[in-house]
């Protein structure tokens, strides 16, 4: 009987170790890693791609609640609970986003595009009724102020005083910069998507410089998604 016991708990020993050492999910031949969002959950959680490679990530949000998708390292609780990544992987590549997640898309210091067209202000998403997208957009197109002399009234956006023709007649807030091009930022890149979306492409151009590992993270609800467990890990490897 003692060997019995002995051997059961040796079996359940290998399959913990044999557990944690699961081969991480990878881009497929198309470079597709497809990426379902549910309640504290990634599936998969562990991805590994290949740096000076393209990537696509189809997000799906198959839970009931709203999700964000953001990677980053050393997590920033500046407000009192879990809410962005210190260092966001994003921060200067190339990123499309494709599909509308109906939350919010956040550009951070990536160099978005949204569906083909530069975006433009990462405070708002395409159906919120923020900025145009289109790059062959103009001041007749939707009403927006492009100068000091407009205001809400006039049916344009209002802008900040300091605003000139040199931030390119973008509607820019305080804390933003031309260096930042119109971009907030204080918070990483982050698509927040709400429940039920699926199909919302994020095209990534794995840079050199991002090996290593990295984290994924849900920062909706101040954090509680995130200190519930829906975390995961993106390994970034160097080019054979």
């Amino acid at each position: 009987m003692r060997y019995v016991i002995i051997a059961m708990a040796f079996g359940v020993l290998v399959l913990l170790i044999a557990g944690c050492g699961e081969e991480p999910a990878k881009p497929d031949s198309s470079g597709t890693v497809t990426i379902e969002l549910s309640e504290s959950l990634f599936t998969p959680s562990n991805i590994e791609v290949t740096a000076g490679t393209t990537v696509r990530f189809v997000l799906n949000n198959v839970g009931a609640e709203e999700h964000e998708f953001m990677i980053g390292r050393t997590v920033s609780s500046a407000p009192g609970y879990p809410d962005t990544f210190e260092t966001d992987f994003f921060h200067g590549v190339n990123v499309e986003v494709i599909g509308d997640p109906g939350g919010m898309v956040m550009a951070g210091e990536a160099m978005l595009t949204r569906n083909g067209s530069m975006a433009m202000d990462d405070d708002h998403s395409e159906d919120s009724g923020g900025m145009a997208m289109d790059d062959d957009e103009s001041e007749d197109s939707e009403g927006m102020a492009m100068d000091d002399d407009h205001s809400e009234d006039s049916g344009g956006m209002a802008m900040d005083d300091d605003e000139s023709e040199d931030s390119g007649g973008m509607a820019m807030d305080d804390d933003h910069s031309e260096d930042s091009e119109g971009m907030a930022d204080d918070h990483g890149f982050m698509v927040s998507q709400l429940a039920g979306v699926d199909g919302v492409v994020v095209v990534v151009e794995i840079p050199d410089d991002k090996e290593g590992v990295w984290e994924i993270g849900c920062f909706v609800d101040e954090g509680t998604h995130y200190e519930d467990g829906m975390t995961g890990t993106l390994t970034v490897v160097e080019a054979p």
